[in-house]
């Protein structure tokens, strides 16, 4: 589940890039049985960060959403209670 809490929503997209239908796949996933792509996750993350704040992931996995807003130079915080 993905879940974004919030009451706005970036301003530079059209409406049409705002669905909640995403078809992005991995070609394979060995690292992590729930690892979701990259591309997905940036997505998302474009689609409804505000601009401002932290983007919070209580359970990071492989830390996929760390390396995303990483790349995109937005701060975040994860978790994950296994190694």
């Amino acid at each position: 589940m993905i879940a974004f809490y919030g009451t706005s929503m970036s301003t530079g997209l059209h409406w049409s890039n705002r669905t909640g239908i995403f078809t992005d796949q991995l070609l394979s996933n060995e690292e992590h049985p729930w690892k979701k792509p990259e591309t997905l996750i940036e997505r998302l993350i474009r689609n409804h960060y505000p601009g401002y704040g932290i983007i919070y992931d209580p359970c990071a996995g492989r830390g996929t959403v760390h390396t995303v807003c990483k790349g995109l130079k937005i701060p975040s915080y994860c978790v994950e209670r296994n190694r």
